[in-house]
């Protein structure tokens, strides 16, 4: 799925300011850039985002309004190898307030033209599961960019022979957070938006494993297609970075 390679599930909250020149702001910013070649960015972007054509509008959040938002950072992105962070293609992170995506309300949008996942970082959408999920789910993005460069993410012949000869994508489904997200509407997918297209359904899957959601854990014992889905998912990962190994997903299963 192509479109400017857009997508928009992305919710991360801040609860209290931090004292004037955030110090945590500082320390993050030289170790993402120091460490994995991200640049965090609260202040300085220009908006409406150029490189989206204009769909991508916001205001900047200020490096004094981001302190909950940079805890849900450092603590999930911990959980990757540092090798990953650096493939994944992620170069920039922006903080903002009032995210649209085309006009419509978002909580985050991952844009790979100019490599940089934007941030809501308002108390507005999601709880903290949420809040986590999205964080990995729009991170996947940036790693199915990257494991398959110049091909049409929608266009994954294995992916899709791990489906149920009935499966079908589409719809209207939101990214909003719902209270049961691992409703299981049908065999191979974990949530409602994971039907939306192949590259949501993947990242879905992903991100329920990141944050080991339980409802999933169970679903994949039972749910054929959705175990077939995670094997061809695994593959992928460990293939583009060998630390993506079954120790990696171990250590993943013991954190919540």
């Amino acid at each position: 799925m192509n479109f400017i390679r857009v997508t928009a599930l992305f919710c991360l909250a801040v609860t209290a300011q931090a004292a004037p020149g955030n110090g945590l702001f500082d320390q993050l910013k030289a170790q993402y850039l120091k460490d994995y070649g991200i640049e965090l960015v609260a202040d300085a972007e220009i908006y409406p985002v150029a490189d989206s054509d204009g769909a991508i509008d916001a205001r900047n959040s200020g490096a004094r309004n981001v302190e909950m938002a940079l805890y849900f950072l450092r603590k999930e992105f911990a959980k990757y190898p540092p090798a990953l962070i650096r493939a994944s293609g992620v170069k920039r992170i922006a903080f903002c307030r009032d995210l649209k995506s085309r006009g419509t309300r978002v909580a985050g949008v991952a844009l790979e033209k100019n490599a940089t996942i934007y941030m809501d970082s308002s108390t507005e959408i999601g709880d903290e599961a949420h809040r986590r999920r999205t964080l990995h789910h729009e991170f996947f993005h940036f790693l199915d960019y990257a494991m398959h460069p110049d091909q049409d993410l929608g266009n994954n012949p294995e992916w899709a022979a791990a489906n149920a000869p009935d499966a079908a994508y589409g719809g209207t489904a939101s990214a909003a957070p719902v209270a049961n997200w691992a409703s299981h509407p049908a065999p191979g997918f974990v949530s409602n938006y994971a039907r939306q297209a192949v590259p949501e359904d993947r990242a879905e899957l992903f991100a329920g494993l990141m944050t080991n959601n339980l409802t999933l854990r169970l679903l994949l014992q039972k749910d054929s297609f959705l175990a077939a889905k995670l094997g061809v998912l695994k593959n992928e990962l460990k293939a583009f970075c060998p630390q993506v190994d079954e120790a990696f997903w171990a250590k993943t299963a013991k954190n919540f």
